[in-house]
């Protein structure tokens, strides 16, 4: 799936993109993701049940990101001062982990 929901810090739900490394819509509800995401019969109540899982804090596949490394991977791909990471530095409350994650990347390329 080259596209899946991630759970942002207000609630509400974002798209992340494997393809361009950032979210494609954010300040989704369940319904705008079952919409956008969901192409095969049977795919909107497996959507459901997804986004279900984030609310409880579990992320249904391995390869998910969490809301903080979804950042992180905006920020490094894109820069900080892109406007999706803006966007999405504006509902996120606490970076702490973001900028830790980040951290740990750059260290990783020297």
């Amino acid at each position: 799936m080259t596209n899946y929901p991630v759970l942002q810090p207000n609630g509400l739900f974002a798209i992340w993109s494997t393809i361009v490394e950032s979210p494609t819509f954010l300040n989704c509800t369940v319904e705008d993701i079952v919409s956008e995401l969901a192409t095969r019969p049977g795919n909107a109540e497996l959507l459901r049940g997804w986004c279900q899982q984030l609310k409880e804090g579990h992320l249904p596949r391995e390869h998910w990101s969490k809301w903080d490394e979804a950042l992180a991977c905006t920020m490094y791909h894109h820069g900080a001062g892109s406007e999706i990471a803006m966007q999405m530095l504006a509902i996120t409350p606490d970076t702490t982990e973001t900028y830790r994650l980040l951290a740990t990347w750059y260290e990783e390329e020297e």
